[in-house]
């Protein structure tokens, strides 16, 4: 099969506010690959074998105290 005729697969671009480039998830059939993505060129760069991804976002109680 060539590449013109595969079917694409999903991707996801995600922006942290603490990375200056995304990470990107491929989502394969019967694979997941993470990747650090260039903006530009649209490609992958390297690949991340583990990211941990928060909210950022402070917790209830905390924006409660602010009120």
């Amino acid at each position: 099969m060539s590449l013109d005729s595969s079917p694409p697969t999903p991707i996801l671009d995600i922006f942290g506010y603490s990375n200056e480039l995304p990470l990107r998830i491929d989502f394969f059939v019967t694979k997941l690959t993470l990747s650090v993505s260039n903006i530009e060129t649209q490609l992958s760069e390297q690949k991340a074998n583990e990211v941990s991804i928060t909210s950022g976002i402070a917790s209830e109680s905390s924006s409660a105290d602010r009120c």
